[in-house]
């Protein structure tokens, strides 16, 4: 009940994330604890990032907030960072690659192979010059 009742405290334009479910409600107790000109900038942060908080960057934007160190720019610097569920990932069912390495090959074994190709690919070793069969003098 008391996370509700926090909830009067958000501007109508993040309760309006909340009403559409864009929001969790955890999140909108953590912001509830910004005055009013934070919380518009973290409308503008989320807009500008086209996101919306994180319960853990919410959490640090109310603590960062009532330790008086919270300003525009902390908001965005918050509000633009990757968040996990937003890292992109390449899949590949390991059925279809198992045959390319020995069946002692554990899936860590196999990436790590995965990414030593590729980085061997894009930078080829150097050869080394052929020094001359003559006595340096």
């Amino acid at each position: 009940m008391r996370r509700y009742v926090r909830l009067t405290n958000l501007i109508p334009e993040l309760l309006e994330y909340m009403d559409r479910d864009e929001m969790a409600l955890s999140v909108g107790e953590a912001l509830s604890y910004l005055d009013e000109d934070m919380q518009y900038a973290v409308l503008d942060a989320m807009e500008a990032e086209d996101c919306t908080p994180s319960y853990s960057q919410a959490v640090r934007m109310k603590n960062l907030f009532r330790s008086g160190d919270l300003d525009e720019d902390g908001i965005m610097a918050v509000m633009s960072e990757q968040k996990a569920n937003q890292r992109e990932y390449v899949s590949i069912p390991v059925q279809d690659i198992r045959r390319f390495f020995p069946a002692e090959y554990s899936i860590r074994d196999i990436q790590r192979s995965i990414l030593r190709m590729l980085e061997e690919k894009n930078n080829p070793p150097v050869k080394q010059k052929q020094r001359s069969r003559g006595v340096e003098r």
